[in-house]
């Protein structure tokens, strides 16, 4: 996973058996945001762009899910809401993803783990 070996990321082989490791996330199209009480948790779906462009008409999207969210800050909205990619670091208290700006939605969260729900590719 190239440096993330060491975060709180259940599931993530899900991704890096699709994309050989773990995506940038460049480019990615965010499908759609959840932000529940209970946990709290903050759940991002994704279209994720990276795929097509090595399998032309393909697409994958993969659903993600912050647990035990501890700090979440979004900004802008737009028709498109594409992020020029996601960075994720380890905390002293667990991990941190910033969804780098790019048309739309942006923004950073904090939370005690991470969990890939689902990474499902589209066949044409």
């Amino acid at each position: 996973m190239s440096g993330l070996e060491s975060l709180p990321i259940e599931g993530a082989s899900k991704l890096q058996g699709a994309f050989g490791g773990w995506p940038a996330f460049r480019n990615a199209r965010i499908l759609y945001v959840r932000v529940d009480r209970a946990g709290p948790t903050v759940t991002v779906a994704f279209e994720l762009t990276e795929w097509a462009e090595r399998h032309p008409g393909q697409a994958v999207n993969a659903t993600l899910r912050w647990m035990e969210v501890t700090g979440l800050e979004l900004s802008g909205i737009a028709s498109e809401n594409v992020i020029a990619g996601m960075t994720v670091a380890a905390t002293e208290d667990g991990i941190e993803a910033t969804l780098e700006r790019g048309a739309g939605l942006h923004g950073r969260m904090r939370a005690r783990s991470l969990r890939v729900l689902d990474v499902v590719i589209i066949e044409p």
